[in-house]
């Protein structure tokens, strides 16, 4: 009985499990369907892109805020640099 087997390291022995009749066509079909949506929901979601790249800016404001505060403060090579 053929299944549509991927690349997934987990199909091959999901393909010989079914082969030795571990397991049947039902329950390998809900085991790729179940295994398939995880492996689309894996990955950064807009949510944490956004909160990621507000965390990169707001970082980068503390830096330059704390810079600013101690400019007059700073040794000219360190301005400089």
């Amino acid at each position: 009985m053929a299944m549509n087997v991927g690349s997934a390291k987990w199909r091959p022995f999901l393909r010989r499990w079914q082969e030795a009749g571990l397991i049947d066509a039902d329950t390998a079909a809900a085991i790729v369907t179940h295994e398939t949506s995880q492996e689309a929901a894996r990955g950064w979601s807009w949510q944490v892109v956004v909160a990621l790249s507000l965390g990169a800016v707001l970082l980068a404001a503390g830096i330059l805020l704390f810079v600013a505060a101690h400019w007059d403060t700073l040794s000219p090579a360190w301005r400089f640099s």
